[in-house]
């Protein structure tokens, strides 16, 4: 019987955080499926200013810190396009899930980010965030649209999709969260 409170304890504990979460900075993530194309749209708020929400968004080698995320790392910059080359090592139920891939970042400006994969395990990987300055905060739009080139079942990709995101995109919140006390020295 202890071990079932515990265990409720612990989920109820986690899904409060979760709600408060979502509920205080309005994080909204939905993902979709059109065939084998995914599509996930992310909106979110961080009470924080236009330099420090840009500045953690283009903070590329700090994705490492996301769950799923094995290594994020800058190959090249040149001008406002940057090489990323990352790998991603997940488990779909019980099945390993490792991806590399290299994309292209372009700070279109201080409140666009576009990217896409120029090469990699996905069959395409591509997306934007678009900041939007509000009065004591900023809103983050993240959308992307992707295919994965793999073995196991669209179905199981699915169900593990949607359920990932939604905690991926709670640990960006409380990251951002954290620039709020930690800002960024170019924004000082």
């Amino acid at each position: 019987m202890k071990r079932y409170l515990i265990a409720f304890f612990l989920f109820t504990t986690s899904a409060v955080q979760s709600v408060e979460i979502e509920q205080s900075n309005h994080l909204d993530v939905k993902v979709s499926r059109n065939g084998p194309v995914f599509q996930v749209n992310v909106s979110y708020q961080v009470a924080l200013d236009a330099c420090n929400a840009f500045a953690f968004i283009t903070d590329y080698e700090n994705a490492k810190n996301i769950a799923g995320i094995k290594e994020s790392k800058i190959i090249s910059r040149n001008g406002n396009k940057i090489l990323v080359d990352r790998v991603i090592e997940d488990r779909i139920l019980g099945f390993p899930l490792d991806l590399r891939t290299v994309e292209e970042f372009t700070e279109v400006s201080k409140q666009k980010l576009v990217f896409e994969q120029v090469r990699g395990d996905a069959k395409f990987y591509r997306g934007s965030w678009i900041l939007i300055p509000l009065e004591r905060a900023t809103k983050f739009i993240y959308e992307s649209q992707f295919e994965l080139d793999t073995f196991i079942p669209n179905s199981v990709i699915n169900y593990f999709i949607k359920n990932t995101s939604q905690m991926r995109f709670e640990q960006m919140v409380q990251q951002a969260k954290n620039v709020e006390t930690h800002p960024y020295l170019t924004c000082q």
